[in-house]
Parts: C-alpha cells; structure tokens; sequence
C-alpha cells in the first residue's frame, strides 16, 4: 500500500516535504516466470561489454 503525506510544518516552523511511504498489507504473493523449474527464465541478467569490446564495435 502507498500512503501520501501532505507537507506539514512542526511547532519550530520546519517544513517537511510531502511524500509517500509504502508498507505491506499482507504478505508479498509476487511470482515472476514460471512454476516449472526446468523452464526457460522469463527474466535474465543484461549481457555486460567491457569497454575494450566496445572500442572494438566502433
């Protein structure tokens, strides 16, 4: 859940910014993929080049 804070000044007269605070209602039930653990990951790390292959490419 987001919950919204309005700005608001305390009795010294800072003012606080508003922003927004997140917090769980109920256990996180979040899947991503499949449920098979022989099948192909939906997600996968970025291939990374270094920057002498870079160099190379241009």
């Amino acid at each position: 859940m987001r919950i919204a804070i309005d700005p608001w000044e305390d009795e010294k007269g800072d003012l606080y910014v508003p922003g927004f605070i997140y917090t769980e209602v109920e256990a996180r039930r979040w899947e991503i993929g499949a449920r098979n653990p022989q099948a192909t990951p939906t997600l996968r790390p970025l291939t990374v080049i270094s920057t002498s292959e870079a160099d190379k490419k241009k």
